[in-house]
């Protein structure tokens, strides 16, 4: 844990940065490929390093707005410097529902953030595979439209399957998201539907009842995969998940379009000026013909666009019912689903404003890229400021605090660092470690969380995330607080061995949470203390050896 931690957090970054990069190089040097010029040769490298800064370090116009724009013009006001509005980086992710203050709490993350805050959640780990994805789908439609097979059967059009197994990987993935972040699972099995129909539109030359037919054949074969390779988790999993149902408020217009407005801007000026060229040549009879005289790029793009912003709006109009419905009802509905609309719209701005730049004529088609990519340009202040409001001055070498993700034990956890490291140090395997649980984002689990031992029970709300109902965490934390508490010996036993509990953990937090009921005396008779703290009575019990 003390290595692998920061070590994780670079790598989800640099991965999620270097495939956005190569996706974006790719569908620029495939749309260039047949025009002329210098500047030609470097396009596609300038969009890929575009897109993966766009996925990875920048902000959203929030900043941009209420770090740069509004303070400056308090400034030309010449208001009192003690009052000029301060920026909190939070605060980006953070704003619908705070800024105005109302009842409607809600949550809009997106990449940069969670780098910088050192999240390893499962929608930030699953980014690396996510864009893999993307990928995949993109490459399998750069193929089967490029080669133009004819494609009259089920069977010839199961060719495409099996000598071109991008769609069966993608399946494979689709299968394992819902075990990395099932929300990714449902994004992405729409946006590979998506995928497959324009393609089929284009290889069945628009007859719509094959179009139909092989689409929906196409999407039970990707969802029966996908089942199969997920089998094995779902058949012991209890969704939390409680339907769907309409949502009851809604964000502020101008909220929207600061969140979401320059890429959305973008997204709709190139869909205008695509269709505006597809008509001007005349070959824009229906979407067979559209898509047929289309290059893969441009369509790619209009499919990444267009669920983004289809992923935005859904929380506008309905949200999934769970266990944050009596609080913030859609906060996880628009958290998840704004999150990968976020990545999309990277891949699908970076692409947009180079290809916009590129065009003949199309002046105000230009003057928009050229005001995109300032825009964007612009939020990448965000991440300067979040690692300065959160790490200091991380240039100064008396800042650099190394690689260490546990150093920060002596400073908060003064009592348990020496148990915590003895335990690092003397334990192999994975035997349970039993410690006091406690609720999310507090001291709790500090000892898990810094061996990676396996404990009883984690953060409760989080734990809850994986249920339906919440009734056995209630039951194994009333028995966590019998292990400590009880003075009945036989029954701590029983209790010990019905969890496996090979190390007791008694320290700060627990002396916190259950006071003078602690029992430190009986549990030291149940085993052997392997480690006791000299300058406090925190103290590790093996109980396997008592």
């Amino acid at each position: 844990v003390a290595q692998t931690y920061n070590l994780m957090r670079a790598f989800v970054a640099g991965l999620t940065f270097m495939l956005s990069f190569s996706l974006v190089f790719q569908m620029t040097e495939d749309r260039l490929a047949k025009q002329e010029g210098k500047w030609r040769i470097h396009v596609p490298a300038v969009a890929g390093l575009t897109a993966g800064a766009a996925a990875s370090m920048a902000g959203t116009m929030h900043y941009v707005v209420y770090a740069l724009i509004i303070p400056a013009v308090q400034r030309l006001k010449g208001m009192d410097p003690s009052a000029i509005s301060s920026y909190w980086f939070p605060d980006a992710t953070r704003y619908i529902g705070y800024n105005p203050e109302t009842a409607d709490k809600t949550i809009h993350e997106f990449p940069s953030y969670s780098f910088v805050l050192g999240d390893l959640h499962a929608h930030v780990v699953n980014l690396m595979f996510v864009l893999l994805a993307v990928g995949l789908l993109y490459a399998w439609f750069q193929l089967v439209t490029g080669r133009k097979e004819s494609v009259s059967d089920v069977r010839s059009y199961g060719k495409l399957w099996l000598l071109y197994p991008h769609i069966l990987l993608t399946a494979g993935l689709l299968g394992m998201f819902q075990w990395t972040n099932y929300w990714d699972f449902v994004i992405y099995f729409v946006v590979t539907g998506a995928v497959v129909t324009f393609v089929n539109v284009i290889l069945l030359e628009g007859r719509w009842g094959k179009v139909l037919l092989f689409t929906i054949l196409q999407a039970v074969g990707i969802f029966g995969i996908a089942w199969l390779v997920s089998l094995p988790f779902t058949l012991h999993f209890q969704t939390m998940v409680e339907g769907v149902a309409f949502a009851q408020n809604h964000s502020l217009p101008h909220q929207l379009l600061v969140l979401w407005g320059l890429p959305a801007i973008l997204t709709v000026s190139f869909l205008v000026v695509w269709l505006l060229e597809r008509l001007g040549k005349g070959n824009c009879s229906g979407l067979y013909t559209l898509f047929l005289e289309t290059a893969v790029p441009d369509l790619f793009t209009v499919i990444t666009g267009l669920c983004a912003m289809g992923l935005v709006l859904i929380p506008e109009l309905v949200y999934v019912r769970d266990i944050y419905e009596n609080g913030s009802a859609r906060a996880n509905t628009m958290f998840k689903l704004t999150y990968q609309a976020y990545l999309l719209f990277g891949l699908t701005m970076a692409y947009v404003i180079y290809r916009l730049l590129t065009m003949e004529g199309r002046l105000a088609a230009k003057g928009i890229a050229a005001m995109g990519l300032i825009c964007l340009g612009c939020t990448l202040g965000y991440l300067g400021e979040c690692v300065d409001s959160w790490y200091g001055n991380i240039l100064h070498p008396a800042e650099y605090q190394g690689l260490d993700a546990t150093c920060y034990l002596e400073r908060d956890f003064a009592e348990d660092a020496g148990a915590i490291r003895w335990l690092n140090d003397h334990v192999e395997g994975c035997p349970v470690t039993l410690e006091a649980n406690g609720d999310s984002y507090t001291a709790f689990e500090r000892v898990s969380s810094a061996t990676g031992l396996p404990t009883v029970l984690g953060w409760y709300v989080h734990e809850w995330l994986w249920r339906s109902d919440p009734g056995d965490l209630n039951e194994i934390s009333a028995d966590i607080t019998t292990i400590y508490t009880s003075a009945d010996e036989q029954e701590v036993k029983k209790l010990l061995e019905k969890y496996e509990v090979s190390y007791l953990f008694v320290g700060s937090q627990e002396k916190e949470k259950y006071g003078e009921l602690l029992q430190t005396d009986l549990l030291k008779r149940l085993g052997t203390v392997v480690y006791q703290d000299p300058d406090s009575d925190t103290c590790v019990i093996d109980v396997e050896n008592g």
